[in-house]
């Protein structure tokens, strides 16, 4: 999912002041394909969604371009190894400057899942999801694709997808609009079917 925060005037949510109405609007303007699942008010002065992201959950396969497959075994130890280290050091590009940043306090979770099928020429891959930190800095499955393929081999990141995105309050996780408030039909689904 992604998250828009959109500041409306009074009176532009139509007579009834549904915040249905302006999801559903919303979709029809959108590509298809692309919907408004769901909306929700949030106080003035309240922070915008993204500000208050904590982490996100990603799912991705690794594969080793040039290799036969990749051992769902070795990269667990990889990873594992990856988790043990109090830290890892990334080398990142920074309003035009390297930078080099301890990331370890930005890997919260990271698990091998099994077997996955790589790409034509890649051979099988390897699923693998972790949770990553948002702040100070966001860790993308990218950069930590880059600490784990450290030890010389030549990793790369497959058919990576965002499961969630995690805001933390009071020891809890939450999604960043809770239970969803308001659920629209799919327009765009609705004028293929006509």
């Amino acid at each position: 999912a992604e998250d828009l925060d959109v500041e409306v005037v009074d009176g532009s949510l139509g007579p009834a002041g549904d915040l249905g109405d302006l999801a559903h609007e919303l979709s029809t303007a959108l590509p298809e394909g692309v919907e408004v699942t769901r909306a929700a008010p949030l106080e003035p002065g309240a922070p915008s969604l993204q500000e208050e992201v904590s982490s996100c959950a990603w799912r991705w396969t690794v594969v080793d371009p040039g290799r036969r497959g990749l051992d769902p075994d070795e990269l667990s130890a990889d990873c594992e190894r990856l988790l043990s280290e109090p830290t890892v050091t990334l080398t990142r590009q920074r309003k035009g400057r390297e930078t080099a940043d301890d990331v370890r306090p930005g890997i919260l979770a990271l698990r091998v899942l099994g077997a996955a099928a790589g790409g034509p020429d890649d051979g099988p891959g390897v699923s693998v999801e972790a949770e990553l930190a948002c702040r100070p800095r966001s860790l993308r499955p990218s950069e930590l694709q880059q600490c784990l393929a450290a030890g010389g081999s030549r990793l790369e990141e497959r058919d990576g997808r965002r499961l969630h995105q995690w805001i933390s309050q009071g020891g809890a996780r939450w999604e960043p609009l809770g239970a969803p408030v308001t659920a629209t039909p799919a327009p765009h689904a609705t004028e293929r079917a006509s």
